[in-house]
């Protein structure tokens, strides 16, 4: 009630006081009022839409934002008139009194002197000692002492009305007030009125001692509220502060009126803007949730869809607190602690889930739904908002920086998504407080330097490139490594204390953790070797250690963490290829180093190394890869043979049910591959170092069938070879071809899915295609060998025969090209099939064959 009488009282004076401007004042435009009352729907699109909404109303207001707020500010200036007739040379005004003003200065100076009254005794307190003793000595039938007192009184009173404030009842005890000083008594406004205030206070206690010349100008509250509005506005376009402090300031006006909404949002709204540039983060949150509960909760939740004034009103209230807490405070401004706000937030989610209408809303809406996500649940930090903004906003750049790649996009804006992206999830890391959340955001980190490296190295600076692979230790791997190793140590008991949410959610964080390191580890190590010149011993030795220390870094981690019996939790099925994988690296990178330095101990340790991954993987060319090695340096053990090493391959259970066709346990191209390099070993079939074998046997063809050199006439020299040998020979040639058209474009299209980092999937036919005509191919080379063969027994059973011996021997040789051509296509067949299965196995976290891998391991040992 006690609210209602005062804003009867407030209108009755709003009306009854008549509006003072002065003749050369430029009027504030009325066409920014309802432009302000609704500029709430602008200030949470950010700074270039709500500069192009006020470019466009000042054309149609025809006056500047600043002049409008210059105006009103001219009028706040002076919020009393004085009406007067006298002057005093300057001295009577409005918040000045001069003699003037006395119209019974006896009868006033009498009521101080015996102090009759609380404000007579109030104001005589007020007195300076040297203004009391001339009230007190004062000789009333003196004439000239009483009018130098009466000086003294207007000096003092037009000090006191400035400094002191009469608005306490206790003091108004006895004073008869109007409405009018009623109304100003209990809404005081702000200090510009304070004056005013006195001054009505005190001429209503002595109203025939002192004159009533002065009128009061009250501004609407509607009027304080819009001037808010518009320097909070200017704040938000220019980013100066003095229009947001002016505005806080200001806001007091109506700090008795937030009871209504519109008033509760400009009252908090420009403080909790003040809170993040102040970075206080406890005033913010206090004032964010006041937004909250006083202006988007005010009442029961609206009816979703509609769009009646009060439901948009609303609805643009909560998505300016969300616009607040979401990317003025965290992301623009990194202000942390503000973890007391994850419940607002979660209930803004469900709220605007169906009031989301406008693109820009629903933009909006999708961020905060995301947000929410890692608020809770397997990727979440036990409800901190901070780190869930961050995490959410890092994620997208992510998502955002992929989408670029995959559109081969490059420059600027794409090195711009990379660098903030990683700033966000560090921001994430350093804002976790759980190991869930640490987990999160280093493997999420990890990752994305994994991309940069990767798929960036063409696009981002080379300095940044190499900063990403000099500090593995320190800011990448190692912090991923610390992380897991506290994780692992818990794995048998105490996992709960790490506040995981349950263990399905701790081992998926630690292998994913892992899987973020194991590409990271062999991304390093194939940095430093596309960089190494295998020909320039200075190159590989600055080269040679920093990949060497990569990839034992993996190795270490496997061999340290992988128990004999698999029995870790922690450690993904993935892990087990990709420790074959920096086994074969490693045993490249010593026979690299053994090139430059005959030390046995190099060629040694390659040996061990791809033994040790032949035993893990062997579905791959390194088989051929061992024979090849031990046939140029004999490796000293009866149990290193080559013949030796396929028995202990083949004996394991998990590869001979690959050998056996069970699908359960291989694809075709996987037995196909590992059947191919057994069958090498075993029949000692070795790729030729001769690239011209098929020019080589088109060239023997013709020199055959033309009888050359026999003849010299053009002519088949009599006697030579069958031409159905011959024409089979031309067939096989076409064949060869034709495959090696097949295999160039299936090594382009694998040369391009590997650059991207994609997924080879449309190498999959062309592999089919391949594994399908090597069958072909080796059918003809068995019939043209076959058909060597039997031609090269009939020339030497017959006496009488007519075939040159250097026809014989071109036959011969015809044969062993036709097998060393079969073997060089089937290799680089074979090489496509496998370098496509490697590259699926490296990038994947969960491929079928990563189990098989895994059961072999622990059945080979």
């Amino acid at each position: 009630m006690r609210v209602i009488r005062i804003l009867l009282l407030v209108a009755l004076i709003t009306c009854s006081i008549p509006f003072f401007a002065y003749a050369a004042d430029s009027a504030p435009a009325p066409g920014w009022d309802q432009v302000l009352d609704r500029i709430y729907s602008h200030t949470w699109r950010g700074r270039a839409d709500l500069a192009d909404e006020i470019k466009r109303y000042q054309s149609q207001i025809g006056q500047a934002l600043p002049d409008y707020i210059a105006a009103w500010d001219r009028r706040m200036a002076a919020p009393a008139v004085y009406t007067g007739k006298q002057t005093d040379n300057g001295s009577c005004g409005p918040f000045r009194y001069c003699a003037g003003d006395f119209l019974d200065a006896r009868g006033f100076i009498v009521k101080l002197q015996e102090k009759k009254g609380r404000m007579a005794r109030s104001i005589f307190d007020k007195l300076s000692p040297g203004a009391r003793e001339a009230v007190i000595e004062t000789d009333l039938a003196e004439q000239g002492a009483s009018a130098k007192t009466v000086q003294i009184l207007a000096e003092e009173l037009s000090r006191i009305v400035r400094e002191d404030t009469f608005s306490s009842f206790s003091r108004l005890d006895g004073v008869s007030l109007a409405p009018m000083a009623t109304a100003l008594v209990q809404d005081p406004k702000n200090v510009m009125n304070r004056a005013c205030i006195n001054k009505t206070i005190i001429a209503e206690a002595f109203p025939a001692e002192l004159a009533r010349n002065f009128k009061c100008v009250l501004q609407k509250d509607e009027t304080y509220r819009r001037v808010v509005a518009a320097r909070t506005v200017l704040y938000l376009q220019t980013g100066d502060r003095k229009h947001l402090d002016e505005a806080v300031v200001l806001s007091d006006a109506f700090a008795n009126k937030l009871m209504y909404t519109d008033f509760a949002f400009w009252y908090y709204y420009p403080r909790a803007l003040a809170d993040i540039e102040n970075n206080n983060s406890i005033a913010f949150q206090s004032d964010a949730y006041q937004i909250l509960n006083d202006v988007v909760l005010w009442e029961e939740p609206l009816e979703a869809g509609k769009t009646s004034p009060a439901e948009m009103e609303r609805r643009h209230y909560a998505w300016n607190l969300a616009d607040l807490v979401l990317t003025r405070a965290i992301l623009e401004k990194k202000m942390g602690k503000l973890e007391g706000l994850g419940p607002a937030v979660w209930v803004l989610g469900s709220r605007s889930k169906a009031q989301a209408i406008t693109d820009r809303e629903k933009g909006l809406l999708l961020f905060i739904i995301d947000v929410r996500k890692y608020l809770s649940g397997p990727e979440s930090d036990n409800y901190r908002l901070n780190y869930a903004v961050a995490l959410s906003e890092g994620k997208r750049l992510s998502r955002l920086l992929v989408q670029a790649l995959d559109a081969k996009q490059s420059g600027e804006p794409v090195i711009s998504l990379f660098n903030e992206s990683r700033q966000y999830l560090q921001l994430a890391n350093n804002w976790a407080g759980t190991w869930q959340g640490k987990a999160t955001a280093v493997t999420a980190k990890l990752e994305l330097v994994n991309m940069g490296l990767a798929r960036m190295q063409d696009i981002l600076p080379q300095s940044d490139v190499a900063a990403l692979a000099a500090a593995p230790d320190k800011e990448n791997f190692g912090m991923a490594l610390a992380l897991y190793r506290g994780m692992a140590e818990r794995e048998s008991g105490g996992w709960e204390r790490l506040r995981f949410a349950d263990r399905k959610v701790y081992v998926d964080s630690a292998q994913n953790l892992w899987n973020a390191m194991r590409r990271n580890a062999l991304l390093l190590a194939d940095y430093y070797l596309e960089k190494m010149d295998k020909n320039d011993f200075q190159s590989v030795m600055d080269n040679s250690i920093p990949a060497e220390k990569a990839l034992q870094r993996y190795v270490n981690l496997f061999e340290s963490y992988a128990t004999t019996d698999g029995s870790r939790e922690l450690v993904p099925d993935s892990a087990y290829f990709a420790y074959a994988d920096a086994l074969k690296r490693l045993s490249r990178l010593e026979r690299t180093l053994y090139s430059f330095n005959s030390n046995m101990q190099l060629h040694n340790q390659s040996v061990d190394l791809l033994l040790k991954a032949i035993a893990v993987y062997p579905y791959d060319d390194s088989l051929s890869e061992y024979a090849t090695l031990s046939r140029n340096i004999n490796t000293g053990s009866v149990k290193t043979y080559p013949d030796a090493v396929v028995r202990s391959v083949v004996a394991n259970r998990v590869v001979a049910k690959c050998l056996q066709g069970n699908k359960s346990y291989c694809d075709a191209n996987t037995r196909q591959a590992l059947e191919w390099n057994i069958r090498k070993v075993r029949n000692k079939l070795y790729s030729s170092n001769n690239d011209n074998v098929l020019d080589d046997m088109k060239l023997l063809v013709m020199e055959l069938r033309d009888g050359m050199p026999s003849s010299g006439k053009g002519k088949p020299q009599q006697g030579g070879p069958m031409p159905g040998i011959l024409a089979g020979f031309d067939r096989y040639i076409a064949l060869c071809g034709e495959l090696a058209e097949l295999f160039s474009s299936a090594e382009e299209q694998l040369r391009k899915c590997v650059a991207d980092g994609s997924v080879c999937n449309d190498l999959a036919a062309t592999a089919e295609r391949l594994l399908a005509s090597q069958g072909k191919l080796e059918r003809q080379k068995d019939e043209l060998v076959a058909s060597c063969n039997i031609w090269l027994r009939q020339q030497g059973q017959t006496k009488a025969s007519s075939a040159s011996g250097k026809d014989m021997e071109s036959v011969r040789i015809l044969s062993n090209l036709a097998v060393d051509e079969y073997v060089n296509i089937s290799d680089r067949l074979v090489s496509v099939v496998i370098q496509r299965k490697l590259e699926e196995l490296a990038r994947a976290d969960n491929d079928p064959m990563h189990k098989i891998i895994r059961s072999g391991y622990y059945a080979s040992r």
